[in-house]
């Protein structure tokens, strides 16, 4: 005989208890394959797009009646380069939190929140063709996005996910996206062996996300490393805080590597050396289209007053560098080009 416990038998207790034990396994199994399920589909899709998921790990994950929420989450995304972002590079996302919950029925939508998001990025790695760790750029970022996946048709699935990605690169790259998102984070520049943090946050203008940094903060980080930026490059890098560690970096790298090459050498062209350096490390990284957009903003309002024929010898000099970016040409080979290849101009006199 069982015995009782408030009008009910222990042996129900016991049978409730392991109905309860069985429904949860069989939801984490659920949850689980479903996790697999769209991972692999997403992959297939993103891989459409330019875009490579890779090692996705989870801690564990819990189903309750607001949602499905995931710990410890991380991938790699290996951006290939698609379209008008010809550049590669690979990021390492963790998130410490990240909830999936119903949003809306008619239309059918989701909303997906992420809280301690970090990224890191093996960029300078490639770039300065040398081993170099790991780097996390982005920092204690908290975001939430709403999005429509059209589940009732499997074309308009492909095809939301396929924007979805599109919009992605979009505001990585170009700072704007038509997405339904709220984020804010903390950039992370890693210069001269200091650390200097930058908010940012996004905000929406005529339909439109805009994620931006403040110029001030970025002024005040130039002058502090004896930068001199003009306000149009203040403004390319405020509108892409995504890069902006990444460019100011590649930027002050290709000044360090004119400077070591004068010094060893004072017949080296330091100036035309620096430009053709630095615009080959843009393209190589992030594409034709940023390299341009961040070294004509270098020759817009002057801070250092420049000749015409300055002016006129370093946009020619950006543009063989990002040629000779396209057309793969060692790094190792760059400082001898300078000095052989007559379409580099080495001085304006």
């Amino acid at each position: 005989m069982f015995e009782t416990f408030g009008g009910c038998s222990m042996k129900r207790l016991l049978t409730t208890l392991l109905c309860v034990i069985f429904l949860f396994q069989a939801a984490a199994f659920v949850l689980d394959r479903a996790v697999v399920f769209f991972w692999n589909y997403a992959t297939r899709e993103a891989a459409g797009n330019g875009v490579l998921l890779q090692r996705l790990q989870i801690s564990h994950a819990e189903l309750g009646l607001s949602g499905v929420r995931w710990h410890d989450v991380g991938f790699d995304v290996d951006i290939q380069g698609h379209g008008e972002f010809s550049g590669r590079r690979t990021v390492s996302v963790k998130l410490r939190r990240l909830t999936l919950a119903p949003a809306g029925i008619f239309p059918l939508a989701v909303t997906l929140r992420g809280s301690g998001l970090q990224m890191a990025s093996h960029v300078l790695a490639d770039v300065l063709d040398e081993p170099h760790d790991q780097e996390e750029f982005i920092q204690q970022g908290v975001f939430r996005l709403r999005f429509e996946p059209g589940l009732e048709n499997p074309r308009r699935l492909r095809r939301k996910l396929g924007g979805l990605f599109q919009d992605t690169l979009k505001l990585v790259y170009l700072g704007e996206a038509r997405l339904d998102l709220t984020l804010s984070a903390v950039a992370l520049f890693k210069m001269h062996r200091e650390t200097f943090k930058i908010p940012m946050k996004s905000e929406k203008r005529s339909g439109r996300i805009f994620v931006t940094m403040p110029a001030g903060d970025l002024q005040r980080l130039s002058q502090s490393l004896d930068e001199r930026l003009t306000p149009q490059e203040l403004s390319v890098l405020s509108e892409r805080p995504f890069l902006a560690p990444q460019l100011f970096k590649i930027r002050n790298t290709a000044r360090h590597e004119a400077y070591q090459a004068k010094k060893k050498n004072p017949a080296i062209p330091k100036d035309a050396y620096r430009h053709v350096l630095w615009s080959y490390l843009l393209t190589r990284e992030f594409g034709e289209r940023i390299a341009q957009e961040v070294t004509d903003a270098h020759e817009k309002d002057q801070v250092v007053a420049s000749t015409q024929a300055q002016h006129e010898m370093d946009y020619h000099n950006n543009r063989i560098g990002r040629g000779y970016a396209k057309k793969n040409v060692p790094q190792n080979t760059l400082l001898e080009k300078v000095l052989t290849d007559t379409a580099v101009i080495r001085s304006t006199r």
